[in-house]
């Protein structure tokens, strides 16, 4: 659960420089490639790669992708409450 925070975290940090943004990701799914090796949680490893991809390649995947927002198109505050709830459903 940590961890999934600790990936929001990275992503509010670095959301606005593209390039400190793109090697952050590469960096987690490294990272997580490596946790993975280790404890061959595919369902840790599948959650993780899901939310980096999702927040990461400035869009938001759903099941209605064409409808979906660029996220540097949204507002801040839109981004708050969106990354609020991704929070939430974390902690569930």
């Amino acid at each position: 659960m940590d961890y999934f925070y600790q990936i929001l975290d990275k992503y509010i940090r670095f959301e606005d420089n593209s390039i400190k943004s793109e090697i952050t990701k590469e960096q987690l799914i490294i990272e997580i490639m490596k946790i993975f090796n280790e404890n061959n949680d595919k369902e840790f490893a599948k959650n993780a790669l899901v939310i980096i991809l999702s927040l990461f390649d400035d869009y938001l995947k759903d099941d209605y992708f064409l409808n979906s927002k660029i996220i540097s198109q949204i507002t801040k505050g839109s981004r708050k409450i969106i990354i609020d709830e991704l929070k939430q459903a974390i902690a569930l």
